[in-house]
């Protein structure tokens, strides 16, 4: 509920009402169509659409500032920087977008509401004027309304979009549309490096995390192990993380977990970091900028290592159709179990479930998740950093079996570890 209300004071417009199975464009007309139409919208999204409504209404008055942004060439930046993960993704395509464009970019960023307010420091100030105090950022939410001043990765659409949420629904209904992986493709497939930093920046910023925690090793890896009320299909155990930090730390490696819980763990070249302290989240973004290595989930700290192109190890992952155009990686997934064997990656698409997060989805089918073990993280592991990776087969295999998708070529999947596709049998049909 907290998180909600947050949600209410702060968000900026990204031009979309969100339906349960589907996003459209948030004109006027639409809004008296979600109101007036059974939507089967719960009530939080009833609520949060009725405070979007009125705050459009009352944009109007807004749009004199709006003139003045027209005339000065000055775009109005709307992500959502409430998750890591979305504000990543967008941020990238507004940046790409804006490389043609040439728009000065101004950037509301609530410091009660921004997820990583670090993440600005070190990427965004040299790219956008960027305004942190939560009551201007109130202030100014009804600008955000003004279509014509604002740039976000929405905005341009027309038709359908559903996100990752949505998509089961989507595909089992057959509606058309555009799935939001693909509008973060069009623009990545320009340039995938665009938050990426000179590598003399990184070494002095490496440096600086080795000495503040007084280490000599020359490898750092960051391990991130989702652990959130919310989605919690998403969530995973450190305890199958054990025999690769021992291994790791056998390979001279220095292991940083910033989490909000203590594991317990115990390594001598093992640290955790409380993520809720500010401190260690200047730390934390400081340590994927000088990683070697990262280890974790398809969560924001997974598109941020993606961002900045580290070697890493995909964990627990539930999208099967997640793109990624770096190929410096290895992927596993959680195993969806039913009827007592492990589905293989055929059924998992015929059903339409190689994107779900839902909970409820996986219970009415009676699925069962099984997290990745030591055994399939650590032979993962050992397959990227001895270059054991390959892509081919999984490629064949999807053409095979008529598996398409748009951009399926750089399906993250298409680098999906060997050892777990034999132990777990699931490229049969």
């Amino acid at each position: 509920m907290r998180e909600f209300l947050r949600l209410l004071i702060f968000y900026q417009d990204l031009g979309l009402i969100h339906k349960k199975h589907y996003s459209i464009k948030n004109t006027y007309l639409n809004y008296v169509k979600f109101f007036f139409q059974n939507n089967n919208s719960n009530k939080f999204q009833i609520i949060f659409n009725l405070r979007n409504f009125i705050i459009k209404l009352i944009s109007i008055f807004f749009i004199p500032i709006g003139l003045l942004f027209y005339l000065f060439n000055l775009k109005l930046v709307v992500v959502n920087s409430q998750s890591l993960g979305s504000y990543i993704e967008e941020i990238e395509n507004i940046l790409i977008t804006n490389e043609k464009k040439k728009f000065n970019l101004i950037f509301f960023s609530p410091e009660s509401f921004t997820c990583n307010h670090y993440f600005e420091k070190y990427f965004l100030k040299e790219k956008m004027k960027i305004f942190k105090k939560d009551y201007f950022s109130i202030l100014f939410v009804p600008l955000s309304f003004v279509n014509f001043i604002r740039i976000s990765p929405y905005c341009h659409l027309n038709e359908k979009i559903f996100f990752q949420r949505q998509y089961y629904f989507f595909k089992k209904e057959k509606l058309e549309g555009i799935f939001d992986h693909e509008i973060f493709a069009e623009k990545l497939k320009i340039n995938k490096k665009i938050l990426s930093l000179d590598k003399k920046k990184i070494s002095i910023i490496k440096d600086e995390v080795l000495n503040k925690l007084h280490s000599k090793k020359k490898n750092i890896c960051v391990i991130h192990v989702r652990n959130e009320p919310n989605i919690v299909t998403r969530n995973h155990s450190i305890k199958n993380l054990k025999k690769t930090i021992k291994y790791l730390s056998s390979k001279n490696y220095l292991i940083l977990n910033f989490t909000k819980k203590k594991s317990g763990l115990k390594n001598k070249n093992y640290l955790e970091f409380n993520i809720t302290k500010d401190s260690n989240l200047e730390l934390q973004i400081k340590s994927y900028i000088a990683a070697d290595l990262f280890i974790g989930s398809l969560s924001g700290p997974g598109m941020l290592a993606k961002a900045l192109n580290k070697k890493s190890l995909i964990i627990n992952s539930l999208i099967y159709n997640h793109l990624n155009f770096n190929d410096n990686f290895n992927v596993i997934f959680k195993k969806f179990y039913k009827d007592k064997k492990i589905l293989s990656l055929k059924t998992i698409f015929e059903n339409n479930f190689e994107c779900v997060w839902d909970k409820y989805i996986f219970q009415k089918n009676k699925i069962k998740l099984i997290e990745n073990n030591n055994e399939e993280i650590f032979s993962a592991t050992y397959e990227l950093l001895n270059k054991k990776v390959r892509s081919n087969y999984i490629i064949s295999y999807l053409k095979k079996n008529k598996i398409y998708f748009k951009y399926y070529n750089f399906a993250l999947i298409r680098f999906l570890s060997k050892y777990f596709v034999k132990k777990n049998n699931i490229c049969t049909n």
